[in-house]
Parts: C-alpha cells; structure tokens; sequence
C-alpha cells in the first residue's frame, strides 16, 4: 500500500465505504436489529435481548459457513493445500461469515454497551475478534479461516441454545454443550496447524522518502494475527469450557446428592 499523499479522516472513510460497501450495509442492518430487539424485550419482557441476539447470530453464521464452503471455488483442492486468500477482501463472498463477526462485535459495542462492561471478557473476545476479522481475508488459508469461523459458530450456538432452554424451565445436565463445545475447539486446533502451514513467516514494511529507503522491518502480520489470536482465543475458550465442565461435575454432584436423600 503506497501512502504518499495527505488525506483527511473524512477523505479515509470515504475510500473505506466505497470499496467495502458491503461491510456498512450489514453493520447497519445489524444495528438496526439488535436495537429493535433491544426495545422490544425491554419493553415487553423488562429483560436483555443479548442472548438471543447472539444465538440469531450463531446460527445465520453457521448456515452462511456451510453454504460457503459446499460452493467453493478458490482452491483446486478443498481439503490439500488451501493457500488462497479470501480475494484479499473483507466483502468478498468466501469472507462472508468471517466479515459477520466483525460485523457482529462492533455493533455489540454499539447496541450493547452496559452489558459488555459487565462482563469484561466479552470485550477482550470481540475486540480480538474485530481485528482478527479486518485482517484475516487478506492472509492466505482462506478455507480454512471459514470452517474454523464455522466451528466456532456452532459451539457457541450450543451454548446459546442450552441456556435459552434453561430459560423457558427446560431441564439440561449441560454434557451436550460441554461436548459439542470442546468438539468444536479441539478440530479448530487441527485447523489452526493447517493455517499455520499455509501462513508466511516474513511481510516487509518498508518506509522510505524521496532521498531513498530509510528502514525495512519484518512483520509478520498475518502470523501474528491468524496464529496469535488464534492463541488467544483458544485460552479464553479453554477457560469457558473448564467452567462448564466443573458446572457440570457440580450439577451431577447436586443430583445425585437429592437422590440419594430420597432413597434414604
């Protein structure tokens, strides 16, 4: 990218809406649902609508994932060595589902601010999630960025769904999300391997003036940001899946303490 000419901030958003169209749109259409379902469980129910928000979102990312992936065209050989990038694009149609998570977390942070605040580690997630989502497409493995997205989605959407179900009275021992879950997680690892394999360990940035070059540095952006986050987000995975998994020791405990009382 050459930056040899001064631009404004206004000039800056100018060229970002022009040429990621697609991303604005549905930040918009995202603010303007999650603010309507805002207004009405607020009014209506007197509760949060940020649960349910976030299963609508799990499951249409799931779906977009799996649509991508059955109607890839990039790579030669879905399951070889998927190097493609996602057309270096954020709005590109394979970065699709990638582009809903960054559509997702920003407008959490507009629509859901207290809620955000109340829970500090959803700030880290999304806000890892957001940057991770800006750069991804532009780094190769494309592919598998998606289904990795894809297999996120779903276990999330198992959480998701067991607590609504607790909600509505319904009875769960918690197994199936711990489960599907860790699941989910532990194919991620063998996917962020692939990714590592196809990630270049070397991007130059080189600054330079008219007299000439003044410096040349290696950073690794797209290591950095698939195999780093990646890390990262699989440590606060593995901390939400230990609490579910003792939640579920301590509801087992619970049970089998009751029944015992009751044969005595």
């Amino acid at each position: 990218m050459k930056m040899t000419e001064p631009m404004s901030i206004i000039a800056v958003v100018s060229v970002a809406a022009s040429v990621h169209v697609d991303f604005f749109v549905w930040l918009g259409v995202y603010i303007v649902l999650k603010l309507g379902a805002r207004l009405l469980y607020q009014t209506v129910w007197k509760t949060t609508s940020w649960d349910m928000v976030c299963l609508i979102h799990n499951v249409f990312s799931v779906l977009v994932g799996c649509i991508t992936v059955y109607q890839w065209e990039l790579d030669q050989s879905i399951l070889g060595m998927a190097d493609s990038t996602c057309r270096m694009s954020l709005t590109s149609p394979e970065a699709l589902v990638v582009m809903l998570q960054a559509v997702h977390s920003l407008s959490d942070f507009i629509c859901y601010p207290m809620e955000m605040i109340a829970s500090p580690i959803f700030i880290f997630h999304h806000g890892v999630l957001l940057f991770a989502s800006l750069i991804l497409p532009h780094c190769p493995g494309c592919v598998y960025f998606v289904i990795a997205f894809s297999l996120a989605e779903f276990g999330s959407l198992s959480i998701a769904v067991d607590g609504e179900w607790r909600k509505t009275g319904g009875k769960s021992r918690g197994l199936k999300r711990v489960v599907v879950f860790g699941s989910t997680r532990l194919m991620n690892l063998y996917l962020l391997y692939k990714i590592y394999e196809v990630t270049p360990s070397t991007t130059y940035f080189t600054l330079s003036t008219t007299a000439g070059e003044i410096a040349t540095v290696n950073i690794p952006v797209c290591m950095i940001t698939s195999v780093g986050s990646s890390a990262m987000m699989l440590v606060v995975n593995g901390v939400t899946w230990w609490r579910m998994w003792h939640m579920f020791l301590k509801l087992r405990r619970k049970r089998k303490g009751a029944l015992a009382g009751k044969q005595a």
